[in-house]
């Protein structure tokens, strides 16, 4: 068994390193040919700062869809778990940023528009089909008159 001495020095105060220094060096035979082994020390990488991403600004339109889907919902909303609630967020959130790009489109999607809003809906625990449905329809026709809206000032 090869033992190994460790030795410390403190360069300065704030940087310390070690070495390795083994006691005697072990040997390998192959082919009648002594091969020296060399054990290095594992040396501390300093690891990269981790940059920190600021959330892009919500345009206007992405926030009224944003409204529009929570309309009605404050109630239920309130009532969920914490971890139900933040679930239901990040879904809305990306179902919202969906439902902008389909009303951006030259011709706005009614049925990928609604899938989006059904299964979004579908998320909340304890829901009826029947709430589903009719909040899907009334959130769906928001949805597109704000199209409508914003096409006339354009």
């Amino acid at each position: 068994m090869v033992t190994e001495a460790k030795r410390e020095y403190a360069a300065t105060p704030e940087q310390e390193f070690s070495e390795t220094v083994p006691q005697a060096a072990p040997r390998t035979e192959a082919a009648g040919i002594a091969k020296p082994v060399v054990r290095v020390a594992p040396q501390q990488v300093p690891t990269p700062a981790v940059p920190v991403l600021q959330p892009a600004p919500k345009s206007q339109t992405l926030q009224e869809i944003e409204t529009i889907m929570a309309e009605d919902l404050a109630g239920i909303y309130a009532s969920l778990d914490a971890p139900t609630r933040s679930a239901l967020k990040v879904s809305g959130e990306q179902a919202a940023l969906k439902i902008s790009i389909l009303l951006q489109s030259a011709s706005s999607q009614f049925i990928k528009i609604i899938k989006i809003v059904r299964d979004w809906l579908r998320t909340i625990p304890g829901i009826s089909w029947a709430f589903i449905e009719q909040e899907t329809k009334v959130k769906t026709g928001k949805l597109l008159r704000l199209t409508d809206k914003h096409d006339q000032y354009e």
